[in-house]
């Protein structure tokens, strides 16, 4: 894995470490860069091998630029193949991306290389550029025995984005700890005001401006909330320039990084994911096991989990419409009561012991 940040992949891997029954497999983690708020959450019979302590140290800088200016991978290889000197029964890259690609360097360690791949890869093609020739991606996939992804939507995208790679793909969909996320909950709350909440990582991908403008409409409309953006990252100092900017300090809080944010998530009327892209939106499925109605904007992830407004309100890609589906859910108390019940009949669906039994069949 390329760290341990706040962002979903990351979460569901520690998810997935916790549930891991030790007595039966020893488990290493390769970690690129040994940073992220879920480090110190990595179990302990988990062995941590660490490539760089920093991203922003001067080797990571060198060998990084050497390949992103050069097309050189010597020094990322070589060190890669130092830290990982034995072989395994399987090794997973489990994310696309930097962990594929340091992956790619140790392939001939194992006779089962698998792949994760998190995203919607048609619509948000990230690794190739700086991380990533078209080629080195495309040879580092075809030495893969098995690709996962993570619904069948991003399946879908998946090999549209790469019809030439003939490497077996199923879909395995992130766990969710019910009872765990249930455990945090607590609706009492003294405020009538209307909350409204939505968690992720800081970034482009996931929209948080729209939220920001969102406020701005209702505002404008003369209605009672309050909205509570959880997550941290790159674009904070932008989206707390565009809430000066709106004028709507006073309705729109950025909480940070939450860990976890299941109180905070159910203390809320309303739950939305505005992402651009999502290949399996997990704050989705912990708002459906509080029992939240969502709205979500249309994406691989969302149509994967929401149907067609069956589990939840999909809206399209765009301000006007996302206006339009919370404030639907803000007037109609009926609608939002059938959402919320309808979350907790997709909740049902989850379950992190029969995810995990995929898990150990897929490498033996």
């Amino acid at each position: 894995m390329s760290s341990l940040g706040g962002g979903g992949a990351e979460k569901v891997l520690i998810t997935l470490l916790r549930y891991f029954d030790y007595s039966r497999y020893s488990v290493d983690l390769c970690l690129i860069n040994k940073v992220g708020v879920y480090v110190k959450d990595v179990p302990a019979e988990v062995s941590l091998i660490t490539l760089y302590d920093d991203i922003s140290s001067l080797k990571a800088k060198v060998e990084y630029n050497l390949y992103t200016h050069f097309g050189l991978d010597f020094l990322e290889r070589s060190r890669m193949r130092r830290k990982v000197g034995r072989s395994y029964d399987a090794i997973i890259s489990f994310c696309e991306g930097r962990s594929l690609k340091f992956h790619s360097y140790v392939t001939d360690r194992t006779e089962n290389n698998i792949s994760w791949v998190h995203t919607d890869m048609k619509n948000n093609h990230h690794s190739v550029g700086k991380i990533f020739s078209v080629s080195d991606e495309l040879k580092a996939y075809s030495k893969m025995q098995t690709i996962v992804c993570v619904s069948e939507t991003s399946d879908m995208q998946f090999g549209k984005q790469f019809p030439n790679i003939k490497v077996p793909r199923r879909v395995i969909v992130n766990p969710i700890p019910k009872d765990e996320i249930t455990s945090y909950s607590d609706k009492n709350r003294t405020t009538k005001t209307f909350v409204i909440t939505t968690v992720g990582g800081l970034r482009p991908e996931k929209g948080f401006d729209r939220v920001i403008r969102l406020a701005s409409h209702l505002k404008r409309k003369g209605y009672d909330f309050h909205i509570n953006i959880i997550g941290e990252g790159s674009c904070r100092s932008n989206l707390e320039a565009l809430i000066e900017q709106e004028q709507v300090g006073d309705c729109v809080s950025l909480l940070g990084f939450v860990n976890p944010p299941y109180k905070e998530m159910s203390q809320s009327d309303l739950f939305i994911n505005v992402s651009h892209v999502e290949a399996y939106p997990l704050v989705i499925c912990e708002a459906a096991c509080l029992g939240i109605s969502v709205v979500a904007t249309r994406t691989a992830g969302g149509i994967a989990l929401l149907g067609e407004s069956e589990y939840g309100l999909l809206v399209e890609q765009n301000d006007e419409s996302i206006l339009d589906g919370v404030e639907r859910l803000i007037i109609d108390g009926q609608l939002r009561k059938h959402y919320q019940k309808k979350a907790l009949e997709l909740a049902g669906t989850f379950d992190v012991n029969t995810i995990i039994q995929h898990i150990y069949a897929l490498i033996g």
